[in-house]
């Protein structure tokens, strides 16, 4: 039985740095807060927590002069507001490439468009995009979506959420446009591909490796949209898919007759995990 591993995987940039950022700052202080997970990994956050990070839920939940760290998905400009009122120090672990959308997303609210972010509405960082748009972005997940959508604006900018899938956005947007072409309502169209190269390269590989493994474990939090979106990519080719966090999930009997078992994870899931799914298979 062979073992492929994906080209792409462990850390992304942005979790890594903001990990690392963590990890530095814990050094440095006792007390060390994130209101929401840092990073879509359980196992890595426990690990993190173990060294003194506390995950919150409220910003009420931390005092004044407490540390508070903006996780790699960004947060509300109204809480990072907040924060700065009520004298919390903050270090921002945002990923780049989702402050560069954020950006995005302030500048055509404050030029005067009408904002369209195709990804999950209830994933942090697209909650954030919308906060960043004057909470008044229109957010499109499906077709369902598009069909009730209602442009109020003549002029409109569409961006995506940083680990969308490529190919959905490309449908969607393309279907945007379709649906108003005819009648000519808008003035400008503003198109940003804000999708990071990290999750088009690690998509790519992910359904490389699945045109020719006879199974596939995809490992990741299973709070993670990227993980949830590799499985679902690997699981359009090969059946005998299974999204895992650890080694201890496994089940030897998923790779009866399999001669090839592909391997890839999500952004947020670290090297640590990967041996150990990696050891186990080996011993399988």
């Amino acid at each position: 039985m062979k073992i492929k591993i994906a080209k792409h995987i462990g850390f992304c940039f942005g979790v890594r740095r903001a990990v690392n950022i963590a990890q530095d700052a814990l050094r440095g202080n006792k007390k060390l807060f994130c209101l929401g997970s840092l990073i879509h990994n359980p196992q890595e956050v426990k690990r993190l927590s173990q060294k003194g990070l506390t995950i919150v839920d409220s910003i009420e939940d931390v005092k004044k002069g407490d540390t508070l760290i903006i996780r790699s998905h960004g947060l509300l400009p109204g809480l990072i507001d907040q924060a700065r009122r009520r004298g919390i120090n903050l270090i921002d672990a945002t990923c780049p490439f989702v402050k560069k959308a954020q950006n995005i997303c302030k500048m055509l609210s404050e030029q005067g468009f009408d904002v369209v972010v195709i990804g999950d509405r209830h994933h942090p960082e697209v909650k954030a995009l919308v906060g960043f748009a004057n909470n008044k972005a229109v957010v499109i997940e499906s077709f369902k979506d598009l069909k009730k959508f209602k442009p109020k604006n003549k002029r409109i900018g569409i961006l995506a959420q940083t680990t969308q899938s490529r190919d959905n956005f490309q449908e969607l947007l393309i279907a945007l446009l379709k649906k108003h072409s005819n009648k000519f309502i808008f003035d400008e169209v503003r198109i940003f591909d804000t999708i990071c190269g990290d999750s088009s390269a690690r998509q790519a590989s992910a359904k490389k490796i699945s045109f020719v493994c006879d199974s596939m474990i995809i490992i990741g939090g299973k709070n993670s949209a990227n993980s949830r979106r590799l499985f679902n990519i690997c699981k359009e080719n090969v059946s005998k898919t299974h999204h895992i966090e650890t080694a201890d999930d496994i089940k030897s009997k998923w790779f009866k007759n399999s001669g090839c078992i592909g391997v890839v994870s999500g952004a947020s899931t670290p090297d640590w995990i990967i041996n150990n799914v990696t050891s186990k298979l080996n011993k399988i």
